[in-house]
């Protein structure tokens, strides 16, 4: 959204923008709006340039026409968030992504976690840990949309070898009556 202002009271406008390659929306002419307000899209892996021609008009008079140029970064792609799901108890969260050039991480969860790293290790995991951790990066100011994994942390096994026996070389089979839970 662009607000088009001018310095003498009463001033209106139109303004038009031509077509441009790599962008999905047509050329538009002749509008008349104080605001420019349109979503442009970038098809390509590059930054694109649009550029608005405004006129100002007072009184039915045309004032001299000036460009307004917007720069459209590329859609960030949605990137995938994984992790070491499950866990124990204990040990560590590895929280990953694929790199990308020149992007910023920025990652979020349960218990208050954030990390700005690409591939963020959380030690020492407990029950607070469980959940979705979601993942943004950031390239050329634009954020991609959210991407999430989930991490379920695991009580550590219990081993219950059962009640104590007595063995007797007379009665050399014992049968054990453990169990794990």
């Amino acid at each position: 959204n662009y607000v088009i202002t001018s310095n003498v009271a009463g001033a209106t406008f139109s303004w038009s923008r031509a077509a441009v390659a790599n962008v999905s929306n047509p050329a538009v002419s002749n509008q008349t709006s104080g605001t420019i307000s349109e979503t442009l899209v970038n098809t390509s892996p590059f930054p694109v340039n649009v550029v608005y021609v405004i006129t100002p008009m007072v009184n039915g008079c045309g004032g001299a026409s000036f460009n307004y140029k917007v720069s459209l970064n590329p859609l960030q792609a949605v990137p995938v968030a994984n992790c070491n799901s499950p866990v124990c108890i204990g040990s560590t969260i590895h929280l990953r992504t694929n790199p990308v050039a020149k992007a910023t991480y920025f990652w979020t969860g349960p218990n208050g976690f954030s990390s700005t790293l690409q591939n963020p290790d959380i030690n020492s995991a407990a029950d607070s840990n469980t959940g979705a951790y979601t993942l943004v990066v950031t390239l050329n100011g634009c954020d991609s949309q959210p991407a999430t994994t989930n991490v379920a942390v695991d009580d550590l096994p219990v081993a219950n070898a059962g009640p104590d026996q007595l063995v007797c070389i007379s009665k050399p089979l014992i049968i054990l009556a453990g169990n794990i839970s």
